[in-house]
């Protein structure tokens, strides 16, 4: 009777609310259940964190990477929704147990606990915010990755490896998709998705912040700092909206779960407990990119090397033992990064182990870019890189404060107060973990002047595209795990007051460049529907045809004038498969060597270039070639212009519009040869915006 008493008061307690989280889930026009996800893993650290006895802010990330491992393995086994609803009964049914048996008695203590507060605050912040002002995806990499490859694994309820849609690169790691899938299981929203991304980046922030209670000045001036470090580490570009907090991609993920990785470590590595909460968090890290699996490795290393540097003495029975402790930790990793390749290579045939058009295995790389570093058989082209990359070290802008030997100069001030602050005994773990990271840095630049020559063209190389993506997130986890260092070395070091100013110090630099130098014109706290005007055009447009569609149709889409920029929000808003256009030249069946696949395109009579930026030159036997190879199902008319109207305006049994304002207008391809024509899809007669 005493049971049944416990089991009715909790259900009393907690029954409704839990109600309202399902129903939540259900609610499309008020969705709150990804925030209530969220807070779920706030209280799962707080409860986890009474039993460990450790601070439940450093639990947020492994728990997030935990569910991603989690939803990885259903994914795989093509029960993704089936593996979210079961990773949630398993969770309430560990809280009912743990509660019932009285196993968490001081979660309320736990929870109490300033970064909680941090957390569950700024993650209501995040939410409403986001649910108000709505933001969309824009940037390029969104739509032909990023974004559409979390759409398709929220929409179809499985790994886009394997799914229908518009994605090419079904080889990358799904790790920031499925973290986009834990908070939105049921309805889609691209705000939902950047929402989601920001709750990983809090779970970052509280690992560098999490401080006993009496510290909690210190953690949340440090709190302050990592928040603004995203901006830090991005370059701004003047009059231009910020695409921080606003953006799908998973370099500004690398870097703060490189940082917040570390500081996991940091928090927990003393405790047995440590190595499982640190693989997780490295196995979330891993499953972000395919540089995670580098990013993992080295702090695998670091970690090695810390282990070492604790030993009072360095004998070689002591340093062999600490290799069994950082074998642990490379297992997870790799087996994540080789269980993903094998997944792909069977779902999707693809060797997920080559990079670039020649298809080089990364130990080729390796080998390769070793022997030209060295001088044997180095090519023009890679000593052009060696000179180029030496020179942007120093030269290009990787954030606010510009080059990366500023950045490592500040690095270094910061590590030097973090070695000053630190008891005695500690002070060797300080000099050899920053040792460590830069060492690693030193390897890591190498790698990227080996990716640079084998993974990029020639063009592309020499102009060192997207230098600052690439390097940026390495320097912004190097700096959150030195704040974090820096944090305890304030709360638990030889001398307080002087790490208490230096955390001042250090923070106060960081928001005073951010202030200078860093404000944008706007960002995610501003309303930027103008952004939007295009992609709102496209997805009406979209959506007025997609219930015409089918994912095994096939759509080629003509955008006259358009600089591909439609044509990729198409290929990420149409239910269908978008067929690729061509470049070139395209007469006839008899001339199909003159052009190739460029994905979109502007059909012209002759070569142009007053006329558009990007041109194919295509006749009316030339359009019905391409449509037959391709096997087209549709045409999707979306812009047109005085030469398309000349010259294909007969093959369509309704007369073209003379203004395509009103919207896009979906044909279905019939007849072959010379009898081929197009008759009307979608809309119909009355159906049009």
């Amino acid at each position: 009777m005493q049971d049944f008493a416990k089991i009715k008061a909790f259900g009393k307690r907690w029954g409704a609310f839990l109600v309202v989280v399902a129903m939540s889930f259900l609610n499309k026009q008020v969705p709150m259940g990804g925030l209530f996800v969220f807070w779920g893993v706030v209280l799962a650290a707080a409860a986890i964190g009474s039993v460990l006895e450790i601070e439940p802010g450093l639990l947020v990330l492994p728990i997030l990477g935990g569910c991603t491992v989690w939803l990885l393995l259903f994914g795989m086994a093509n029960a993704l929704r089936w593996g979210w609803l079961l990773l949630v009964f398993v969770s309430l049914a560990a809280f009912y147990w743990a509660g019932f048996k009285g196993r968490i008695p001081h979660i309320g203590e736990y929870a109490n606990r300033p970064v909680m507060s941090f957390l569950l605050a700024a993650s209501a912040f995040i939410w409403a915010l986001f649910a108000v002002l709505k933001p969309m995806f824009v940037q390029w990499d969104e739509f032909t990755f990023w974004g559409t490859a979390c759409k398709m694994v929220c929409q179809q309820n499985m790994l886009y490896p394997g799914a229908p849609g518009n994605l090419a690169a079904r080889a990358y790691l799904p790790g920031m998709m499925l973290v986009s899938y834990l908070f939105q299981p049921v309805h889609w929203a691209e705000w939902q998705c950047l929402a989601a991304y920001a709750f990983l980046f809090l779970a970052a922030f509280a690992a560098c912040a999490s401080l006993p209670k009496r510290h909690w000045a210190i953690s949340f001036v440090l709190l302050g700092a990592a928040v603004l470090l995203p901006f830090f580490f991005t370059v701004a570009v003047p009059g231009e909206a910020s695409k921080v907090y606003l953006n799908a991609m998973g370099d500004v993920p690398l870097g703060l779960c490189f940082g917040g990785t570390f500081c996991v470590w940091l928090g927990t590595g003393h405790k047995k407990s440590g190595l499982v909460l640190t693989a997780l968090s490295l196995c979330m890290l891993t499953l972000i990119k395919d540089m995670g699996l580098a990013y993992a490795m080295i702090l695998v290393g670091i970690i090695f090397l810390d282990l070492c540097a604790r030993q009072p003495k360095y004998t070689v029975k002591n340093l062999a033992k600490q290799l069994i402790p950082a074998a642990l930790l490379a297992l997870p990793v790799l087996a994540c990064f080789v269980g993903w390749s094998k997944y792909v290579s069977v779902a999707a045939s693809i060797d997920k182990n080559s990079v670039g058009s020649a298809g080089v295995s990364y130990a080729g790389i390796l080998v390769g870019g070793a022997k030209q570093l060295l001088g044997i058989g180095r090519t023009e082209t890679f000593a052009k890189l060696m000179q180029l990359m030496a020179a942007a070290f120093t030269q290009r802008s990787v954030g606010l404060l510009g080059s990366g030997v500023r950045v490592l100069a500040l690095l270094v001030l910061v590590n030097a107060a973090v070695f000053v602050c630190t008891q005695k005994g500690q002070r060797r773990r300080v000099a050899v973990t920053f040792a460590a990271f830069a060492a690693a840095f030193a390897v890591f630049y190498l790698f990227h002047l080996f990716l640079y020559y084998y993974n990029f063209a020639q063009v592309e190389a020499l102009a060192l595209k997207d230098y600052d993506r690439y390097i940026g997130p390495y320097y912004m986890g190097w700096m959150l795990a030195s704040l974090c260092m820096l944090g305890r070395g304030a709360a638990e070091g030889c001398r307080p007051r002087m790490g208490r100013l230096a955390v001042l110090a250090v923070c106060g630099a960081v928001a005073a460049v951010f202030v200078w130098r860093g404000v944008p014109a706007g960002a995610f706290w501003n309303d930027l529907s103008g952004l939007y005007t295009v992609r709102t055009d496209v997805q009406n447009r979209a959506d007025a045809v997609n219930p015409a569609l089918d994912w095994n149709d096939r759509v080629l889409v003509i955008s006259q004038g358009d600089d591909a920029t439609r044509w990729y929000y198409y290929n990420y808003e149409l239910n269908a498969t978008v067929v690729h256009g061509f470049g070139g030249y395209c007469r006839s069946a008899e001339e199909p060597l003159d052009q190739w696949d460029a994905g979109f395109m502007n059909i012209v009579e002759a070569l142009n270039w007053e006329l558009y930026d990007y041109q194919a030159v295509c006749t009316k036997p030339g359009l019905v070639y391409w449509l037959e190879s391709r096997e087209c199902d549709y045409i999707l008319v979306d812009a047109i212009d005085e030469y398309f109207v000349e010259e294909f305006g007969d093959m369509f049994t309704e007369p073209l519009p003379a203004d395509m304002g009103q919207g896009a207008l979906l044909y279905r391809v019939q007849g072959s040869g010379d009898e081929m024509h197009f008759t009307l899809a979608a809309p119909k007669e009355g159906e049009r915006a």
